[in-house]
């Protein structure tokens, strides 16, 4: 990316900024003065239901005005720097920020209730080491009082064979996914989901952070060899939301469920070629495919 492009983005970025806080500060002070008007009256309840009336203002500037003012800079980040970032290390991309991921092959996976609503935006198209995937962000929101189910990035991996039965990874004290609380369980969650049952495996400091379910235990110990199981605890170190990794049909969905939209711009810090992180993740990504890669040719083949 060229120099150029970055001091645009920066200009762009302080101006945004510049406009958000003028924006709040005009609120704050016309709060205040109005309060400060009305505190010459003996009577409180003035200055209390202007204190009261401010709250909800500064709640829709944030829910509507705020994402208005942000739509220029986000779209000319993510149409510039999300591009460049993935042609450094993947095949062919393509980049969409509007589109999405195909929500029947994230349903098919039974990880939610059905009651549930999903939303996804910033699609990544495009092949690594020959694999053809797809990343998005993703938003799982059910109903009831915890109502953030999954809230991250999720990749999509086609291989060109079938795995057998399902396996799924799960990093222990997820928020929401396949929680015990889940009405929907066809077992209780502990040693079987559904009719997924727990295995440990010898890796013990795997065990000890990840829960491993399958309904074909040969299969997955192919799969998942003690190589591979160290590049997924590699990428887990990484972040501070939850891993999720499961295989389905001829599909590896690997997600990080972290209440965070990966490819937002950052808007109060300096935006530099050293600041994309996502350089990193690629990379341990790229490691965990091509392991599969060769495992699943080594069982297959």
């Amino acid at each position: 990316m060229g120099e150029q492009i970055l001091i645009q983005l920066n200009k762009l970025r302080k101006r945004t900024y510049a406009i958000l806080c003028a924006i709040y500060m005009f609120e704050f002070l016309f709060a205040f003065g109005v309060m400060l008007l009305m505190s010459r009256f003996e009577d409180g309840l003035y200055t209390m239901i202007i204190l009261i009336l401010s709250i909800p203002m500064f709640i829709l500037t944030y829910q509507y005005i705020n994402p208005v003012i942000m739509k220029t800079y986000r779209d000319a980040y993510k149409n510039e720097v999300i591009p460049y970032l993935m042609d450094e290390s993947l095949e062919s991309i393509k980049y969409n920020h509007e589109k999405g991921l195909n929500i029947n092959e994230i349903v098919e996976l039974d990880l939610f209730d059905t009651t549930v609503s999903y939303k996804t935006e910033d699609l990544l198209t495009g092949t690594l080491l020959g694999i053809n995937f797809q990343c998005a962000d993703l938003n799982v929101i059910g109903s009831g009082r915890n109502n953030q189910q999954f809230y991250g990035q999720w990749y999509v991996f086609d291989f060109n064979k079938q795995f057998k039965g399902i396996t799924h990874i799960i990093e222990k004290n997820d928020m929401q996914l396949l929680t015990e609380e889940r009405s929907s369980f066809h077992k209780p969650a502990g040693d079987y989901i559904n009719d997924l049952k727990r295995i440990k495996l010898a890796n013990q400091a795997f065990n000890k952070w990840f829960k491993v379910y399958t309904n074909h235990e040969h299969y997955a110990m192919y799969i998942l060899t003690p190589h591979f199981l160290e590049n997924v605890m590699k990428l887990e170190s990484r972040h501070y939301g939850r891993l999720f990794i499961s295989f389905y049909k001829n599909k590896v969905h690997i997600a990080v469920h972290n209440a965070n939209d990966y490819m937002e711009p950052p808007l109060n810090e300096e935006i530099t070629k050293k600041s994309f992180k996502q350089h990193a993740d690629i990379k341990t990504i790229k490691s965990i495919i091509k392991e599969l890669k060769l495992n699943v040719k080594l069982f297959f083949d």
